[in-house]
């Protein structure tokens, strides 16, 4: 598989794949609250990014989901 990075919210570059991963978590009807919007997404990616610190953006935006849900 290439390895093809995005450039997020100008905090650098970052796997595609990994994007997609998180993207997948926020749009997972099964996940807590209801699936966010594309406007939702694309605002928070840069601090879900951030968040993550180099690791996985997928448990980042795990994180964010609850921390939504739970303040919703």
């Amino acid at each position: 598989m290439a390895d093809i990075a995005v450039v997020v919210g100008g905090l650098g570059r970052v796997r595609l794949e990994q994007v997609s991963a998180a993207v997948d978590v926020l749009l997972d009807p099964a996940g807590p609250g209801t699936p966010w919007t594309p406007g939702e997404i694309s605002a928070a990616m840069p601090l879900i990014v951030e968040q993550a610190q180099g690791g996985s953006l997928a448990a980042a935006a795990t994180t964010a989901r609850w921390l939504a849900h739970l303040a919703g």
